[in-house]
C-alpha cells in the first residue's frame, strides 16, 4: 500500500506557526498582558483570500490552475465549555465570499462550528484546530447553487489583556458538496477552496 507524505507546504505552515507560539511563550512569559484567558465566549471577525483549488461533477471537471483567486469575509461567535479561553469551543459561524467580474461568483455558507484551544506555554497563545458543519450556495447572476458545506481549519491565536483577540488561520480546506452548479445550477458535484484568514475581535 502506498502512503503519502503530508505536503510540504502544509508541513511548513504548520511548523512556523507552532514556532512562533513557542518562541511567543517564552519571549513573553512575564507579561501580564499575555496571561492566559479566563472568558469563555468570544467573537471575532476576519478577511483573506480563498483559493479555488478544483471542482468536478455532472458538468465535468474544472483544475485549480483554471480557477480564479476570491476573496472571504467571516463572523463567528464561539463558547468554550470549560469556562476559560481554552479547551473545546462550539458555535456559529457565516462566511461570505466574492470575486471581481468575469468571476463574480458570490458564496454564502452559515454553519455550526467546532473549536479545540491548545494553550501553547504560560501565555495566552493558542494552536487551534477547527471544523464546520452547514449549508453553502454559490451565486451567479442571481442564480443560485445549493450545497453542504464542510470546512477543516488550522490557526494560531493571541488574546491581549484577557480582552482582546488576533488569529492568522494559514490551513483552510473549504468543500462544498451538492450543487455546486458546475455545468449548471442544478449539476451535482464537488468542489474545493483553500482559505487564508486573519481576523480579530474580543472574548468576553
Amino acid at each position: 500500500m502506498l502512503h503519502r507524505r503530508p505536503s510540504p507546504t502544509i508541513t511548513g505552515l504548520l511548523t512556523a506557526v507552532a514556532l512562533v507560539g513557542a518562541t511567543a511563550s517564552e519571549a513573553w512569559a512575564d507579561d501580564d498582558a499575555l496571561t492566559p484567558g479566563t472568558r469563555p465566549m468570544f467573537l471575532d471577525v476576519g478577511l483573506g483570500p480563498t483559493l479555488f483549488m478544483g471542482a468536478s461533477g455532472g458538468g465535468g471537471s474544472i483544475r485549480a490552475d483554471d480557477g480564479f483567486p476570491r476573496g472571504k469575509l467571516q463572523l463567528e461567535f464561539g463558547y468554550h465549555f470549560s469556562g476559560d479561553s481554552s479547551g473545546p469551543a462550539l458555535g456559529p459561524n457565516i462566511e461570505v465570499s466574492f470575486g471581481a467580474p468575469p468571476r463574480d461568483v458570490t458564496g454564502v455558507e452559515p454553519g455550526l462550528k467546532f473549536w479545540y484551544d491548545i494553550q501553547i506555554g504560560d501565555v495566552a497563545f493558542y494552536l487551534t484546530p477547527s471544523a464546520k458543519l452547514g449549508y453553502g450556495a454559490l451565486i451567479y447572476r442571481s442564480v443560485a447553487a445549493h450545497a453542504f458545506n464542510i470546512e477543516l481549519g488550522f490557526e494560531g491565536r493571541l488574546i491581549i489583556n484577557d480582552r482582546g483577540l488576533v488569529f492568522f488561520r494559514p490551513i483552510t480546506v473549504d468543500m462544498l458538496a451538492g450543487e455546486v452548479g458546475f455545468g449548471g445550477a442544478s449539476a451535482s458535484g464537488f468542489a474545493a477552496f483553500w482559505d487564508l484568514m486573519f481576523g480579530g475581535g474580543a472574548t468576553f
